[in-house]
């Protein structure tokens, strides 16, 4: 291994570490759902927004539920529901990019424009309109991300299939009469993947978000299932008697994001490193 890799693989180790540390403590909380006893709708007026305390590590809200839990189990909520919208996305916009970059013409041209028509239509409108019809709830806030997201992935899914639609190996393919599900799958799909590992990471961050702020505006998750955003929404009335309501949903939110957005940049630094160690090899081996 050269200097200059083990360089890149240091550096890239070291921002995954940063990255994972942060996303360790909501995934820790997250774990307390599983102990016993921890009712996340359990109340008990007596002890309305109580402190932090040996009982309630993290205090309770206005109704005497405890914080902690609330807390754990909304993790699942808004973390699971964030990591499916990332990935639905991103595999029905590789899927469109690919075939749009590689088999091309009309297709490309119809693909082409639903993007376009996507990209024009803001995704939280979506969310309203289909909360507003429906009542809202996670799966249609999920399905109402995941169309107006996919567009990105399709751009960079077509962008790298355009170009290796013309590499001797897939021309090889074509010449050997696989199919074109069979040189998607095999030639395609592998290269397309690295440079979208980036986006999805980036994109969890931005669902986790996205998710949080309509949650905050009461278009998400209904009461009184718990909901980092809608919990914080709950707990701003009682922001000058007790912080913690605001608090602590809001760092767990901060650090999660926090911790995809340094993921997806070592993602993309260690890419481009190694595309331009990999280029850069060749013509230090001919000088040689």
């Amino acid at each position: 291994m050269t200097p200059q890799t083990r360089g890149i693989s240091r550096n890239a180790f070291s921002g995954k570490v940063a990255g994972l540390l942060l996303l360790l403590v909501p995934l820790a909380v997250g774990l307390f759902s599983l102990a016993p006893g921890l009712d996340p709708l359990s109340q008990n007026l007596m002890h309305r927004l109580s402190p932090p305390s040996l009982e309630h590590p993290l205090g309770t809200d206005h109704l005497g539920r405890c914080l902690l839990a609330r807390i754990a189990h909304g993790t699942y909520i808004s973390m699971g529901a964030a990591l499916v919208i990332a990935v639905c996305s991103a595999a029905l916009g590789a899927l469109l990019g690919m075939i749009a970059g590689y088999i091309r013409g009309a297709m490309d041209m119809v693909i082409g424009r639903l993007v376009d028509a996507t990209l024009a239509f803001p995704g939280i409108l979506l969310a309203l309109m289909l909360a507003g019809l429906t009542g809202g709830g996670v799966m249609v806030l999920a399905a109402a991300l995941i169309i107006t997201t996919w567009p990105e992935y399709c751009r960079v899914a077509r962008s790298v299939s355009r170009t290796l639609s013309g590499a001797p190996y897939v021309q090889a393919g074509v010449l050997t009469g696989f199919s074109t599900g069979f040189i998607l799958r095999r030639y395609l799909l592998s290269q397309v993947t690295r440079p979208l590992l980036p986006l999805v990471s980036l994109g969890v961050g931005k669902a986790i978000l996205a998710l949080s702020s309509l949650g905050f505006l009461g278009i998400g998750v209904t009461p009184p299932a718990p909901e980092w955003g809608v919990m914080i929404s709950a707990g701003l009335p009682y922001l000058r008697e007790a912080p913690h309501l605001v608090m602590f949903p809001s760092m767990l939110i901060f650090m999660t994001v926090l911790g995809f957005i340094i993921l997806s940049g070592q993602f993309e630094k260690h890419r481009t490193d190694f595309q331009h160690a990999s280029s850069a090899k060749p013509e230090h081996q001919a000088s040689a």
